[in-house]
């Protein structure tokens, strides 16, 4: 992938030439909101016709840095065409895209998801949410485990299946129809179910992860994890949780956004209320046996 030179950053006001997947006609938008990701520009932009929506929101492939992404535009419109069986019509599709700009087009759609609701809702609307949640996950997983042993044999953790980078709960929203709806959905890659389990699993561990810090202090939330378990824990081998839990805190340990000082803060606080969450994370993961 050539990362040398990429597409400019959107900004506010900014008009942008997109290209329909439905008709492949051409129509402009006009960008309101621009904000920063780690790893993507995101952002909420006007239509310059008068089709429906009228509002749509963005995702452009550019780091802070400017740099295009490792995840491309052409990997995840592929990643959606795939996942129309596996995630079915909860499933946010793109409706427009710009190759020139790095930048994916969707319809605006109203979203709840569990780590807010987590964080503000009343304690029988988190449970209720949760188990939405869950469900919808355990519904997937079926579907990729359906697709893939018509391929070969062998269910279980170590089936080799596609497994989609975004599975995790915090790309899983509760819509104003109380419906689960899937979206950001990333690259697809080949691996193993349990490998897919495993991060929608570590996901729900991490809940309380970050803002704000009294709920960051407090850790993982168990008992949702160990709903989410009982649910879809027969995808997973315990090892694989361990690996995946590894891997998000290599890659949350990474500071990006913010000036010198404002990164050295949050560097601090990685090392310790991150370290240990972490931590805890670990040792419920060992209840589970080997």
């Amino acid at each position: 992938m050539d990362r040398s030179n990429p597409a400019a950053p959107l900004r506010r006001d900014q008009r942008l030439l997109i290209t329909s997947l439905s008709s492949g006609s051409p129509y402009w938008i006009r960008c309101t909101t621009v904000h920063q990701r780690n790893w993507s520009r995101t952002g909420l932009a006007r239509l310059e016709r008068g089709a429906a929506p009228a509002t749509v929101f963005f995702k452009q492939f550019l780091d802070p840095q400017g740099a295009q992404t490792t995840s491309t535009l052409s990997e995840e419109l592929k990643a959606y065409r795939d996942a129309r069986p596996i995630f079915g019509t909860n499933l946010i599709e793109p409706i427009g895209f710009s190759s020139e700009n790095l930048t994916l087009i969707f319809p605006l759609v109203p979203l709840s998801t569990l780590d807010v609701i987590a964080r503000s809702a009343k304690e029988g609307s988190e449970w209720e949410s949760a188990r939405s949640v869950i469900r919808y996950a355990s519904e997937v997983l079926q579907r990729t485990e359906r697709q893939a042993l018509e391929d070969q044999l062998g269910p279980g953790p170590d089936l080799s299946a596609t497994v989609y980078k975004g599975f995790e709960v915090r790309n899983l929203g509760i819509d104003l129809d109380a419906r689960v709806r899937a979206f950001d959905i990333g690259p697809t890659r080949r691996g193993h179910m349990g490998e897919m389990a495993a991060r929608f699993l570590i996901s729900l561990l991490l809940l309380n992860w970050g803002r704000p810090l009294t709920r960051f202090a407090q850790g993982p939330k168990e008992v949702i994890f160990r709903l989410g378990f009982a649910e879809v824990g027969r995808y997973v081998r315990p090892q694989q949780l361990q690996n995946e839990l590894r891997n998000q805190w290599e890659g949350r340990r990474t500071v990006v956004k913010g000036g010198r000082i404002t990164r050295a803060a949050k560097s601090v606080g990685l090392n310790y209320l991150g370290q240990r969450y972490v931590d805890r994370c670990s040792a419920i993961l060992e209840t589970l046996g080997s």
